[in-house]
């Protein structure tokens, strides 16, 4: 990750025309913005093709000496736009379901202190955790990956999403309730079955 001021000198050298310096921006986000793409796209051709985009769009916006305040929330911004008009060029807007566990969303976890049954049902929380996020509504769905999957601040968040900082915050709250209510709602019918 690349430190304020870094990325602030790599903006400079880009705005100068120097590609090796866009090159270590690429470097800097291309994972975590795959990662984005991937829960969001399934098709890797595709995927692929809006990677592209969002780096030309970043580096056209940064070429031409447009002020850019947080360049990690700037990437996640044009991607998240990108992908929406992918999926209304499609008709496929509030249609797609995200597949989770199936898209490839990695996920950070030492294991090696634990026993097997420990890991078994760290598993298994993860697993129910999936399926919950999935029944979200979209946005809150969002919301959930920006802030735990990708681990962007709040204000990150507000910046992607086009949104206040408090209207941030306040739908992170709202998707964690409604996420606790579903896990609350599954246990129940898990203890009556």
């Amino acid at each position: 990750m690349l430190t304020n001021e870094e990325q602030y000198a790599l903006i400079l050298r880009v705005r100068d025309g120097d590609r090796e310096a866009f090159g270590l921006i690429y470097k800097s986000y291309f994972d975590a913005l795959h990662r984005f793409a991937n829960y969001r796209i399934s098709n890797e051709e595709d995927r692929d093709d809006i990677l592209g985009k969002v780096f030309a769009e970043v580096f056209d916006t940064l070429r031409q000496g447009k002020e850019v305040r947080d360049l990690r929330a700037y990437f996640y911004q044009v991607l998240r736009n990108i992908i929406f008009d992918y999926y209304k060029e499609r008709r496929l807007v509030r249609e797609k379901e995200i597949e989770l566990g199936e898209a490839g969303v990695e996920r950070v976890r030492d294991n090696a202190a634990l026993n097997p049954e420990e890991k078994i049902d760290r598993e298994i929380d993860y697993q129910r955790a999936l399926k919950h996020i999935g029944r979200l509504r979209e946005e809150q769905r969002e919301v959930i990956q920006l802030r735990f999957f990708e681990e962007l601040e709040i204000s990150e968040i507000a910046i992607v999403m086009n949104k206040s900082h408090v209207g941030a915050r306040v739908l992170l709250h709202r998707a964690l309730e409604a996420l606790k209510k579903a896990y609350y709602e599954d246990s129940r019918t898990d203890s009556t079955a």
